[in-house]
């Protein structure tokens, strides 16, 4: 962790979700040389760079529950409950602590996947 924020020139945060991702990677067996650069891309390309209350990220991912399912949408909100509060586990550890290793594994390996995909050219 500490070679990590001085590569990155950052301050270690206690709630960044980083150690619950690195905890993650670290049970995928990955060879020990592949574990810093598994990290460094996770925390620098598939988590989102905000993620304090009122980034946009939960914005967008309240629209995104307004339309796919206004019900539940509408029911968090009579609760006031701003997506912030629940969500923001999902985003600041690419959902390390809400599920277990395997689906994590199975999860990560596809957003992986779809992320190389949108990024390839045509």
């Amino acid at each position: 962790m500490t070679l990590y924020c001085k590569k990155r020139n950052v301050d270690y945060k206690k709630d960044s979700g980083w150690i619950t991702v690195l905890e993650k990677i670290l049970k995928f067996d990955l060879p020990q040389e592949h574990v810093f650069n598994v990290f460094f891309a996770f925390t620098t390309k598939y988590i989102p760079k905000e993620t304090k209350e009122s980034a946009q990220i939960y914005d967008l991912f309240r629209l995104l529950l307004q339309y796919h399912d206004p019900q539940i949408s509408s029911h968090l909100d009579s609760l006031k409950l701003p997506p912030h509060t629940y969500a923001n586990p999902w985003f600041s550890t690419v959902l390390a602590a809400c599920v277990d290793d395997e689906v994590c594994k199975t999860l990560w390996e596809l957003y992986i996947e779809k992320v190389r995909l949108s990024n390839c050219v045509f």
